[in-house]
């Protein structure tokens, strides 16, 4: 195995293990209270740019600025809460990779109205598109983990880029996420 495809394997197994961690330490944080579970909130999330109250085989579609969250009709398989989350550029800005520049930061915190518990994993990938002119063929689209200090992994999956548009389909929220683009 040459020293790319191994470095590539590493990644692959090390995002693995993080999103399981982070399901693990996510899973935890659902309550009986009336109150939102903090989710992302704790973790340098701390805005709710967009809200919506999704029943199952409905779709929905959240707005904040230039970014965009697709959420198709088979995502959560009961009535959810599902809180787009942002956090500030500037504070993700030094967990980003060198030479690239932070345009979005965010994570989703979505919960079943009936338990308050955090729904971690989707039946359908949530769609993020991200339309900004800084877009460019060497844009990321990197998770971060809820810990103190966050990592920022690039995402396994590699984003789907159209001029510029960023587009990335999750099948779970238990990582947030940054998109960055180099010299932005």
């Amino acid at each position: 195995m040459t020293a790319p495809a191994r470095s590539s394997r590493r990644l692959r197994i090390g995002a693995v293990g993080l999103v399981t961690a982070a399901c693990t330490a996510l899973a935890a944080c659902g309550s009986s209270s009336t109150k939102p579970p903090a989710g992302f909130t704790s973790h340098g999330f701390s805005t709710v740019a967009s809200s919506t109250t999704i029943k199952p085989g409905t779709a929905a579609t959240l707005h904040s600025g230039d970014l965009t969250v697709v959420v198709p009709a088979n995502a959560v398989p009961t009535t959810a809460r599902f809180d787009l989350l942002t956090g500030s550029n500037s504070y993700w800005q030094t967990y980003a990779p060198a030479g690239q520049k932070v345009l979005s930061s965010f994570a989703f915190r979505v919960t079943d109205t009936a338990t308050n518990h955090l729904i971690v994993q989707f039946g359908a990938p949530v769609v993020v598109k991200l339309t900004n002119p800084a877009i460019q063929a060497a844009s990321m689209y990197l998770n971060t983990t809820p810990t103190s200090p966050p990592k920022v992994i690039p995402n396994p999956k590699p984003p789907v880029i159209v001029k510029s548009t960023l587009a990335h389909g999750n099948v779970a929220d238990p990582v947030g996420w940054l998109i960055t683009s180099p010299g932005a």
